[in-house]
């Protein structure tokens, strides 16, 4: 019988927090944190098609549709550009000068790319779907397909991104160390996550929109959130 941990502080003190889409959640009781345990499904994408429908839910038969799908999110108003709004309104106000490099991982449609090119950074992102290399085209960017490993670039960033990304992942204080392993000393790490401390996470419980395992698997509580940064030596300077 194999022993769950919780992924963030690794203590097996959990409780049912209920079932979605046949897999069982988990409430950690040491730091708070809520998961779906997940660590023993692979995320490969030597079958792009199935990749695309764990990401997915199964919803997009096409890297295509899954493209346009996201494209649509940045319209004015709608969530990803207001998640593009805040990430630009947290440099502004910690001072990052819009110059230098920027890596953004798990890039999507390229929307926060793009526009950090424009703001004048040298800018560069890794999408480990196929919809990554049509944004590249489409939208004139610099986008690696793969996965994110220690030695996928040779160079650290000023800014290291990865907004809505943390979520999907088994194991994601390995993902945070992997982030701060690619930022330079002083340098910024921005991510952007559904937080599980909000009132509607709180109304819902299990029935929150966010808890689509086995696409999303990982819900942070401030405390949880905490907890996983100082394992990896980061702190907050803005929220």
């Amino acid at each position: 019988m194999r022993l769950i941990k919780c992924p963030i502080c690794e203590q097996i003190r959990l409780r049912s927090w209920g079932e979605r889409n046949g897999y069982v959640l988990y409430q950690c009781l040491s730091c708070t944190h809520k998961f779906a345990d997940l660590r023993n499904q692979e995320m490969s994408r030597s079958d792009p098609d199935r990749f695309r429908k764990v990401v997915t839910n199964g919803l997009m038969s096409s890297d295509e549709q899954y493209y346009d799908y996201l494209a649509a999110g940045e319209a004015v108003g709608k969530a990803t550009a207001t998640n593009v709004e805040h990430v630009f309104e947290l440099c502004r106000e910690n001072g990052v000068g819009f110059s230098g490099s920027w890596l953004d991982i798990g890039c999507g449609s390229g929307n926060l790319l793009a526009q950090v090119q424009s703001a004048g950074f040298v800018s560069l992102g890794i999408e480990p779907g196929g919809w990554g290399q049509i944004a590249a085209a489409r939208k004139g960017l610099h986008i690696v397909q793969g996965f994110l490993t220690t030695d996928t670039f040779s160079q650290r960033f000023d800014v290291v991104s990865a907004t809505d990304v943390v979520e999907h992942l088994p194991d994601p204080v390995e993902f945070l160390r992997l982030m701060e392993g690619y930022v330079v000393s002083g340098g910024y790490i921005i991510i952007s996550i559904p937080f599980a401390d909000s009132l509607e996470a709180r109304l819902m419980g299990a029935h929150w929109d966010m808890v689509e395992p086995p696409t999303h698997c990982q819900f942070f509580s401030r405390r949880s959130l905490e907890w996983a940064l100082q394992r990896v030596g980061l702190e907050v300077v803005s929220r």
